[in-house]
This record gives structure tokens, sequence and C-alpha cells, in this order.
């Protein structure tokens, strides 16, 4: 499988993203658009490292629909079903991480890649970690070896004010390992500390993310480990670190999740749906509530190579944010070959967390 990168550029607060090529499934790392690596692209919004093409795409075909449902911080289980439990972690979790102040050491002048504090490096790391465990999967660690270079890195983007997973040697702050995390890593620029750049690569938004490229590589279930490097408004997320074997669970990765779901984490319409080996180039996708709203969706066009394969589409016309209530949204993704069912059929339980 061919990897591939991309690259997202944001509007305010963040002003970039890209992240790294598609990868091989469960192989490890490296840099660079290569069958084993990661890379990133050009383009706009919000999210994390760099961004892809954006064009959009509407299938067909429909079936007959089954449901399915080294430095590590520790956390209790996210019971998706229970509502206390969602919220819980949310409030007391997610929203302090995001507060954390990076203490950056360094400055661009003098190229003084520099580091950021314990305190912040937990708070990344247990960012990622949170939705990680919120979708199922296992916990990843940072490498040490990963954060110094991505640290390096971050400092590249924020001295050129751009992002690139191949920077060339004439950059201001250039170095071989900067470069190195450049080609294995999310990237983003204009974000205020490392948990908020992870939490842009969640959303992917942007015309040149419509892969959801950074999203995936958050959640690719064959992840062990990381590193993070972040200075002053630049982030590098490594993600072609050790893996293992695909997990026999969860079997399916959907972002937002079934279950209950805060509303604060709803990605502006860009919806995913991630399947091992599954084949979605035919498929079909529907979204309704409870309301008996059938919202218009437009497919984006398939990229397989970030993390696991993935269907990703844009839910028009959705409106439903804080202080709405409750509102459950029935996904149907029909026309699935290659995995065990044709069809696949979720309800996300949207609700106010904060």
């Amino acid at each position: 499988m061919r990897l591939r990168r991309f690259a997202l550029l944001v509007g305010f607060v963040p002003l970039v993203t890209a992240c790294p090529p598609p990868d091989p499934g469960t192989t490890t790392t490296t840099s660079a658009p290569s069958s084993t690596t990661t890379t990133s692209s050009t383009t706009s919004t919000t999210s994390t490292s760099t961004s892809t093409t954006t064009s959009t795409t509407t299938s067909t075909t429909s079936t007959s629909t089954t449901s399915t449902t080294t430095t590590t911080v520790p956390s209790g289980p996210i019971n998706r079903q229970n509502r206390a439990s969602v919220q819980s972690a949310y409030n007391n979790r997610l929203v302090p991480a995001l507060a954390v102040p990076t203490g950056w050491t360094g400055s661009v002048a003098g190229c003084n890649a520099g580091t950021t504090s314990a305190a912040h490096q937990t708070a990344t790391l247990d960012t990622v970690n949170f939705f990680r465990e919120f979708v199922g999967l296992t916990n990843v660690s940072f490498n040490a070896t990963y954060s110094a270079k991505a640290q390096q890195a971050a400092l590249m983007m924020q001295a050129n004010n751009q992002l690139s997973h191949n920077p060339p040697t004439s950059w201001t702050c250039y170095t071989a390992d900067g470069a190195t995390a450049a080609g294995s890593s999310n990237i983003a620029l204009g974000t205020n500390n490392g948990p908020n750049a992870v939490r842009l690569y969640m959303i992917d938004p942007g015309s040149g993310n419509t892969a959801a490229g950074h999203r995936r590589w958050v959640l690719d279930p064959t992840r062990l480990t990381m590193g993070s490097g972040t200075t002053g408004n630049a982030n590098d997320l490594w993600v072609f670190g050790a893996t293992q074997p695909l997990p026999a669970s969860p079997a399916t990765v959907a972002w937002p999740a079934d279950g209950f779901f805060p509303v604060e984490l709803e990605p502006q319409g860009r919806w995913s749906l991630s399947i091992p080996n599954a084949d979605f180039s035919a498929a079909a996708i529907t979204v309704t509530d409870n309301l008996g709203t059938n919202y218009p969706i437009t497919k984006q066009p398939v990229a397989n190579g970030y993390g696991q394969n993935t269907v990703v589409w844009q839910v028009g016309n959705l409106t439903y944010g804080d202080g709405q209530g409750d509102r459950n949204f029935t996904v149907t993704v029909s026309g699935i070959t290659g995995w065990t069912s044709t069809s696949y059929s979720y309800v996300v339980k949207m609700f106010d967390a904060a």
C-alpha cells in the first residue's frame, strides 16, 4: 500500500495542519511519502499536519444491514453507553488537559528547540489517549527520541511560519532530525499547546483534509508509540512509531462514535467510519435523527493508506449544537465489500457535556 501525506490550513487560532502519508497497515516507522511511512500535503483548515485534496462524490448501493457494535498515562474506562461516564471523562480529563500551558523553554532566535514542561507533555499524551480510549483502542506511550526530534520539527514550522513534511535544507532552524520528524508526523501551526493540536487533528477540517488522515493516524488501532514536540504555536505529533498486530476489537472505529457523544467534540460535520481491509468505493451513507430529519450527505473520495481503510462524509445542514438538548443520529453505511457485512448501522447519542 502506498503511503500518503497531507496538510491542512486553518483559519483562526490554528493556522495550518498537515498529516503524514498513508501507511501500509501494521508496519512501523519513518518519514516521507513511500510505501511504509507518512507525509503530508498542503491546504486549508483547522486540524493538524498536512492536508490532501478535497473533491466530493456520492455513492450508490445498499444491501441488508447489520449492527455491531515510555510514559503512559493511566486512565479509567470510558463507557459510551453511560452518559455520566462520558460526561465525566470529557470534563475531568479532556477539558483540564486542553488548558495546560506549554512551558516552552526555547526560542526561534538562536534556533533553540527547547522543551515543554512535563505537565504539558503528559497532558498531550493524555489527550491522544482520551480520544483513543473513547473509541475502545489501547493507549499509546510517548517515545523520548521521537519527541526530541518532533520538538525540532515544531521549531522549524514556527520559525518558517509554514508546514511541510519535506522541509528544505534552506529553512530557518533546519535540522536533519527535525526533517525526519516532519515526514513522520501530523503537524499543526497556530495552536497554543499540544492538547489543542490533537483536538484539531480530530476535527481535520478544510478542503484539503477530506481524507481525515490526521484523525485516522490518531485513531489507528495498530499504533503503540508516538512522540510530540510543541513550541509557542506549532506542534509535531510523531505517529510512525512502533506498532502492534491489528487487534480483533474494536472491529470498527467511527467518529463521532456510537453511544453517548459530547456535542463539543462534533467534528464540523466531517464524519468517518474505519474498518480494516473494507472496500468503501461503492458505499452509500445515510444520516437521520430522532426528529425525522434526513441529512444531505457528501461522500468524500475514498483515500486508503492513512491508518485503516475509511470512508469519510460531510453531513450537510447540521445545525445542532450546544444548548439544544439531546439528539440521536442514526448512521447507516451500505455497499461495503471485503468485510463480514455489506452494511453497518449505529446510533450517535449527541448531548451537551459541558
